[in-house]
């Protein structure tokens, strides 16, 4: 074990005269799959990173759903561009990750952000009800090169007043 951590005390280390990363661009994408309140709240918060490029991403399932995402979309006058991924089989993780693939092949050097939406619940034992898909898409997207992925939380009052 002290192997371990003595040779990951190395690699962390900080060459010398080494300076912080420019990236060549920044490309941040949201993940949404409706236009509710932690979605606005992740999107606000990916604008005031002023990336190069920002996109909002759902998943396709229902064309009836994607149908009223966009009339939502319009109504509120979103001015993010919102990019409808396929998936024929209901599965959302491989369109997400494939795109984000391919954004990290068009910009290399980039820094590319996916940001993940996030309602928190009051009760500890809710929390497995709630974000198991963004939970398996998350970890998937941190073992990715090149993708940092920020989680936007957005806390439910429970009935009570809280913090969002």
């Amino acid at each position: 074990m002290h192997r371990h951590y003595r040779r990951v005390e190395r690699e962390l280390a900080a060459a010398p005269g080494a300076r912080p990363w420019g990236p060549a661009g920044s490309h941040v994408m949201v993940l949404v799959n409706a236009l509710d309140a932690p979605a606005l709240k992740a999107l606000g918060y990916a604008r005031a990173m002023r990336p190069t490029t920002l996109d909002a991403l759902t998943v396709a399932v229902d064309p009836d759903e994607m149908r009223a995402l966009h009339a939502q979309w319009d109504a509120h006058g979103i001015d993010v561009p919102l990019q409808v991924l396929s998936s024929p089989y209901r599965d959302y993780t491989r369109p997400v990750l494939d795109h984000v693939q391919d954004v990290c092949r068009r910009h290399p050097g980039g820094a590319v952000t996916v940001v993940l939406p996030e309602h928190l619940v009051s009760r500890w034992w809710e929390q497995p009800l709630h974000n198991q898909s963004a939970l398996r898409l998350r970890a998937r997207l941190l073992f990715g090169p090149g993708v940092t992925v920020v989680n936007v939380p957005y806390r439910l009052s429970g009935g009570e007043a809280g913090d969002r």
